[in-house]
Formats: structure tokens, C-alpha cells, sequence
């Protein structure tokens, strides 16, 4: 799914969606109450999407459009590493702060594994986010400005294990901490491990 490809409604019908999910979580995410909150018929629903999956999996895919749009923008091979690196994660801390609702869904391991469509949505988001940390990453071992004793696979999967970790902690503690601040402590502490002296 691209950005464009999503109509005005579905979008409208996505963000109902997803103020449903923040604030009732996946139980509350019913067709009536969300076409409740949309002030539609359940069948005006049905128009637009299949199925309540087909919302969900749309707003993961839509998650991981706008994700690999942002980071689009911020790969830059003129700039530090370090810069790419900490504006990579502030733009996805930013998003998911302004959007809690998808935190929610990408956090809800019961619902995906019900579901191949949703499992596959969420790979989908991690490989944009893999893809995008790999071209820096190695960028940064090839310039000998990260360390190359560990394999690039492997120095992804710490930092998107410590990203994830956050996540599920930010999420457990109601969003009371602010993301941004401590995300930013996290990549700082993760730069400092990886980085050469």
C-alpha cells in the first residue's frame, strides 16, 4: 500500500480506528463502536474495508508507509552517522507519540498471531525499519566509524530489541514518560557501544 492509494475516508476510517485502540485497546476495536465513532452505518464500513483486519492490516501497512517515507528522508550519506541515526529515531519516537494507537496494535501479540495477514503487515514494518538501519549502519563500518567485529544483522537486531523494549515499557507505564527524551537517552547509550573511539 502506498501513501496516495489510501482514500480520504479509509484514512478518516483508519484514525477512528486507531482512537478507538488507544483508548479502549484491541477489545474496544469492534465495527459498532467504530462506526459509532465515525457516525456510518456497520454496512457504510464494509464500503471502504473487508473486514475488521482489513483495517488493521491497512493501518500497519499505512505505519509502514509513512515510516519508510520519513526515513526516506532523513538517509543522508553527507551527514554524521550519528545524526542519521538519532533523527531516524526521533521522527519514529514522534510518530508513534503523535499516534499511540499503532503501538497498541504493533504491541498486541495475540492478535497477530491470529492472524497471517497481520503478521505479515507487521513484518512488513520491521523490514522497512531493518532496510533503512542497515544502509547507516553499514555506512558507518565502511567509513570504520562503527565497529565491524560485530556483523551489521547483529548490531539491527540490539538496537531494534532496545527500541521494541522501550516501546512495550512506554506502553505499560500508560504513556506517562516522554518518548522522545528517553528514546534519545537510548540511542545515545546504544551510539556509545557501537561507535569506534
Amino acid at each position: 500500500m502506498e501513501l496516495a492509494s489510501i482514500t480520504k475516508r479509509q484514512k478518516e476510517i483508519i484514525e477512528a480506528a486507531g482512537m478507538i485502540l488507544a483508548r479502549s485497546g484491541i477489545g474496544g476495536l469492534t465495527t459498532k463502536n467504530l462506526a459509532k465513532e465515525l457516525n456510518f452505518t456497520e454496512s457504510a464500513l464494509y464500503r471502504h474495508f473487508n473486514s475488521k483486519e482489513d483495517i488493521i492490516v491497512s493501518m500497519l501497512d499505512y505505519l509502514a508507509c509513512t515510516m519508510d517515507q520519513h526515513f526516506s528522508e532523513i538517509i543522508d550519506t553527507e551527514k554524521p552517522l550519528d545524526v542519521q541515526l538519532m533523527a531516524l529515531f526521533d521522527a519514529q519516537f514522534k510518530l508513534f507519540n503523535d499516534n499511540k494507537y499503532f503501538v497498541v496494535v504493533v504491541l498486541s501479540d495475540d492478535l497477530i498471531q491470529n492472524s497471517v495477514a497481520m503478521t505479515n503487515a507487521v513484518k512488513r514494518i520491521m523490514s522497512v525499519k531493518s532496510s533503512h538501519l542497515t544502509t547507516i549502519v553499514e555506512q558507518g563500518q565502511s567509513q570504520g566509524v562503527i565497529i565491524d567485529t560485530i556483523p551489521c544483522d547483529q548490531i539491527i537486531h540490539v538496537i531494534m530489541g532496545a527500541f521494541r523494549l522501550l516501546i512495550v515499557k512506554w506502553r505499560m507505564d500508560s504513556f506517562k514518560f516522554n518518548i522522545k527524551e528517553k528514546g534519545g537517552e537510548m540511542m545515545q547509550a546504544l551510539l556509545t557501544m557501537i561507535r569506534l573511539s
